[in-house]
């Protein structure tokens, strides 16, 4: 896979529109698959990426898109769920992690480095000591970079390695070292370095956003225009009305036509010449199909990362609850399958996070390093749940019918909410003076009468089998 020089490229789009009449005419003759084909050439992303960074500062509405992608897919953090043999080993994880995450601030890390991502189409986590004094005692911290930092080296490495963009390739064009703009180097293996996989013909990530980055400043004049409109209207700016009775007759022109301007103070009141009023400039405001024209124009936009339209602007006064749900459906399996992608993130930083427990001195239980050092420790990632019934009682009632049905279990509820459903179902029969065991057979039984009468059943044959012995 060879990419064309940049002087290749800039003579061939030079020469073409050199050739045609017309901008418009120009661009209406541009092939279709030209943005596909574009996107692959380092000159066309730094653009595009230039342009994501000032919608974002200027933007509300993309601002928020952003936002809502990173919050959606990370969460408050991501939660980790200990599924090796030991309940102790478990538990000791588990417990770490979470303080970990919370003292030295890696979810607000996680979230910025999906953020910058979707913003400029690459995230970059360069791991870090952490050195002020209320860290947790694995002093490991993510600095987010995102791709505006990125630097080609000096020359003589362009010439003889595969760099493009401040990033080299190996044989197979896989990513294998990044420089930054302050002269610093990094090896891909060494840090975190991910982005939105959306075509398999692309060499780096773009914005995700990039279809719709023509949309937004369009929504951004619609605004400053209705802004304006209403600014106008507040004046009150005003006309004086002459009465074509009174000022169309000779003797009253001889003595002169009113003409010249005046600025009125709050509240004043003029006096005019006879046969003169004052009449307001008809001002149109703000309509609802401005309203209607901003919504369709923001939910175009949002269509290329699938957000519905009420979670683009922020606002679903126009749905109902029924409504809402069918709309939020593709973006929940888009936010489950975002947060797949970006999971083997979370999996590399749990590793560095792992071994740099295992070296601090008692960070860890003595059991837990053993597990550790066998590399036997099973694990899954948990995720807060995305959206809920705003009614309880409903909720409830749904989760009751899933368990009774066996459409659903206890340990899909409680990864949904991020914990570990053996290990709470444990602490809640400590707490009842009950064992796990007894504990399981109360829920069981409180699902249908169904269940309570296999429970006798299993009793009284096992009481017969033992009578029988």
């Amino acid at each position: 896979m060879k990419i064309p020089l940049v002087s290749q490229v800039a003579s061939k789009v030079s020469s073409f529109f050199r050739n045609s009449s017309t901008k418009k005419e120009a661009y209406n003759e541009i092939p279709r698959d030209r943005f596909r084909v574009i996107t692959r050439h380092p000159w066309a992303v730094r653009k595009l990426v230039s342009v994501s960074l000032e919608q974002d500062q200027e933007g509300s509405h993309y601002h928020g898109i952003l936002n809502t992608i990173a919050n959606d897919c990370i969460g408050p953090c991501p939660i980790i769920i200990g599924q090796t043999q030991e309940y102790i080993v478990n538990i000791d994880i588990e417990q770490k992690w979470l303080k970990f995450c919370q003292l030295n601030e890696i979810g607000t890390a996680f979230r910025l480095l999906r953020r910058a991502a979707a913003k400029t189409g690459l995230g970059i986590g360069i791991p870090y000591k952490v050195t002020h004094a209320f860290a947790d005692d694995v002093k490991l911290g993510l600095k987010v970079l995102s791709s505006e930092r990125l630097n080609n080296p000096p020359i003589a490495r362009l010439l003889e390695d595969n760099i493009y963009d401040g990033i080299k390739y190996d044989s197979n064009w896989n990513p294998e070292q990044i420089w930054l703009d302050t002269g610093e180097d990094y090896r891909v293996d060494d840090i975190l370095f991910w982005w939105k996989k959306k075509d398999e013909a692309l060499l780096r990530g773009i914005p995700e956003c990039s279809p719709a980055l023509c949309i937004f400043p369009s929504v951004q004049r619609y605004l400053t225009a209705l802004v304006r409109s209403a600014e106008f209207k507040s004046c009150i700016p005003v006309v004086v009305k002459l009465d074509p009775h009174v000022w169309s007759k000779s003797d009253a022109i001889a003595d002169g036509t009113p003409t010249g301007m005046w600025e009125m103070e709050p509240g004043q009141i003029p006096t005019l010449p006879p046969g003169t009023s004052l009449e307001s400039i008809a001002n149109s405001g703000t309509s609802a199909e401005d309203i209607n024209a901003i919504d369709a124009m923001v939910g175009s936009a949002a269509r290329c990362v699938n957000m519905p339209l009420n979670l683009a602007i922020g606002n679903s006064s126009k749905l109902n609850m029924a409504a809402s749900q069918v709309d939020l459906g593709p973006w929940k399996n888009t936010v489950k399958i975002d947060r797949e992608e970006f999971s083997v993130v979370i999996h590399r930083f749990f590793k560095m996070w792992l071994n740099m427990g295992y070296m601090t001195k008692g960070y860890f239980k003595d059991i837990t390093n053993k597990y550790i050092e066998a590399n036997d420790i099973n694990y899954s990632i948990g995720n807060a749940q995305l959206f809920s019934h705003p009614d309880p009682n409903k909720v409830a009632s749904s989760r009751l019918t899933d368990l009774i049905s066996g459409a659903n279990t206890l340990t899909r509820l409680y990864a949904e909410e991020g914990l570990n459903a053996k290990r709470e179902l444990t602490r809640e029969a400590e707490l009842m003076g009950i064992t796990y065991e007894e504990l399981c057979k109360i829920i069981l039984s409180a699902r249908s009468s169904t269940s309570i009468q296999i429970i006798h059943n299993e009793e009284a044959s096992s009481k017969s089998t033992a009578d029988e012995a």
